[in-house]
């Protein structure tokens, strides 16, 4: 996880909360403790703020659940692994948006 290549996109309104961290694992030779190697496959995946709007007694109120041991099924942040295919179909759908103008010529 050292080969990890970190990307940060940032909202126009220069929020953190609205924050996406990418990530790009590639592919590497990993050797176990009992001396097999084996090949680990490469992973994108990002990172974003699930919730963050509560009041403080709510906020309070999940800090106690947490210390009891309760784990929300959605979490305060959630990541999604992007497959390959969907990363192609991603990268032309962001082809499009960079090749438009960045003004609409007038009629």
């Amino acid at each position: 996880m050292d080969d990890v290549k970190r990307h940060f996109s940032i909202c126009s309104c220069h929020s953190a909360e609205h924050t996406v961290h990418w990530n790009y694992d590639p592919a590497q030779r990993i050797k176990s403790d009992q001396g097999n190697e084996y090949d680990w496959p490469s992973e994108v995946w990002f990172e974003t703020c699930v919730s963050w709007n509560q009041s403080f007694f709510k906020r309070c109120w999940n800090a106690v659940r947490y210390i009891f041991g309760h784990r929300s099924n959605y979490g305060h942040f959630d990541c999604f692994t992007l497959e390959k295919s969907e990363a192609k179909k991603l990268v032309a759908f962001l082809q499009d948006y960079v090749n438009e103008p960045d003004e609409i010529s007038p009629v």
